[in-house]
């Protein structure tokens, strides 16, 4: 029975799933990624948190703490809008109760083609990039999940905007988000306008998946919020810090058997990516 990858599969989308201020006049805004003056920048993504895990009667704490360092560029924007992003990962790690593990990450690279809204049309390299692990990543939904997309039309301050999205799940069930974004402000930091975003979200896991000869159900929910600055001009994140918390739960259909025990799990993660300087 492949549960435990099913379980790390499912950690692993939550732990992956980025001064003298002074006000603007403009009264509206509109959000767009493309072209930046920046040649290419360097983020820092932290992770911590917790994971509560039970399973056959015994339960188990684990802070988990992770860091990954990647380079970030815009190769082309079309004409259309449609642009081109290649990720550079330079370094990773993750730290489970007092163990630390290197994640095998160096120089593997992601390609990604977007719309100007942030919507991600194809994403390349995604195989390569965790090869090796004892469960198998799918970066693209990670990059999906964390991808702040805009509204078309120039924003306000104040103004709000939904979204919905869906992800599968390790072939045991989906994820279903449902999401929704504020304009909070629109300051200057060194002559640059950021624009402070806010977001809240709920989302609903369920499934059901037959290995061997057990049927398992999978069911769960989550919470989030997040803060993120973007660069109005520099079209680019330049922090974003997100909280989530939840459980989920993967359960035979029928009575538990020593092969086959309901797996109960609890999960309280911050991440931060921080821009920490500019590549060359």
């Amino acid at each position: 029975m492949k549960i435990r990858s099913v379980l790390l599969s499912l950690v692993a989308v939550l732990i992956i799933l980025p001064l003298g201020l002074f006000g603007c006049k403009e009264k509206e805004v509109k959000l767009t990624y493309g072209e930046t003056p920046v040649k290419a920048q360097r983020y820092k993504q932290t992770t911590v948190g917790k994971v509560t895990t039970t399973v056959g009667g015994k339960t188990a704490d684990a802070e988990i703490r992770s860091e990954i360092v990647f380079l970030e560029t815009v190769s082309e924007v079309k004409p259309e809008g449609t642009l081109e992003k290649r990720i550079v990962y330079e370094s990773g790690w993750i730290k489970t109760g007092k163990t630390r593990s290197e994640l095998p990450i160096k120089g593997k690279v992601v390609a990604l083609q977007m719309d100007e809204k942030g919507q991600l049309l194809d994403v390349k390299g995604i195989t390569e990039l965790f090869t090796g692990q004892r469960s198998t990543l799918d970066l693209r939904r990670l990059l999906e999940e964390n991808q702040l997309i805009f509204p078309s039309k120039p924003l306000k301050l104040g103004e709000s905007w939904s979204y919905n999205k869906r992800f599968d799940l390790s072939n045991i069930g989906e994820l279903r988000l449902k999401g929704r974004a504020k304009m909070a402000s629109l300051e200057k930091r060194d002559r640059t306008r950021i624009a402070k975003i806010v977001s809240s979200l709920e989302g609903s896991m369920f499934g059901e998946k037959k290995f061997q000869d057990v049927t398992f159900v999978l069911k769960g929910e989550e919470k989030g919020e997040a803060t993120t600055y973007f660069g109005v001009e520099d079209k680019t994140v330049v922090e974003h810090k997100s909280h989530i918390k939840g459980s989920f739960e993967v359960a035979p259909t029928g009575a538990p058997t020593p092969q086959a025990q309901p797996l109960k799990t609890q999960f309280d993660l911050s991440t931060t990516i921080t821009a920490s300087r500019q590549g060359t």
